[in-house]
């Protein structure tokens, strides 16, 4: 007699305990899918992110080389390569090419400018400087690109 109560009680759970482990699959499926689509979305933020900052830099780029540009026209950077440049920590003043803060813990060149003066850049700043000195240079040198520099772009103009 006891077998067949136990043989009844397992009859009415069998379906349940089916059930149950069905809905536990299906809540599992569902669960790994989700963990997907987060992984997926993590990483499309990271590249999104990635993305807008290279946009940022670039157009940091842009606005220093301009305003780099503007500042070799109206004198305040030098126009023409000196031989003898230095470079040393920040001193916590302003660049002279960007108006940037230059702190103490990243490079600082010194080009000099005038008797006794020099125009303190930022390492990037520098670089921008110094490809825009050389890109005037080659155009003043040039017989096609003599006098042709767009002042506020830098651009060659026809």
């Amino acid at each position: 007699m006891e077998s067949h109560t136990h043989e009844m009680e397992a009859t009415p759970n069998g379906p349940r305990r089916e059930a149950a482990r069905l809905l536990f699959e299906r809540n599992l499926e569902i669960y790994r899918d989700a963990l997907a689509t987060t992984q997926r979305l993590r990483e499309r933020a990271v590249w999104s992110r990635l993305r807008l900052q290279q946009q940022g830099l670039r157009r940091t780029d842009r606005v220093r080389r301009l305003l780099i540009i503007l500042r070799i026209d109206d004198g305040r950077l030098p126009d023409a390569i000196v031989p003898v440049v230095s470079g040393a920590p920040g001193f916590g003043g302003e660049c002279d090419a960007c108006d940037g803060y230059m702190p103490p813990t990243r490079l600082m060149m010194a080009i000099p400018h005038g008797d006794d003066t020099f125009a303190f850049l930022h390492a990037d700043c520098y670089v921008i400087w110094k490809a825009q000195v050389h890109l005037r240079a080659a155009l003043r040198h040039s017989p096609r690109g003599a006098g042709r520099i767009h002042c506020s772009t830098g651009c060659v103009a026809p």
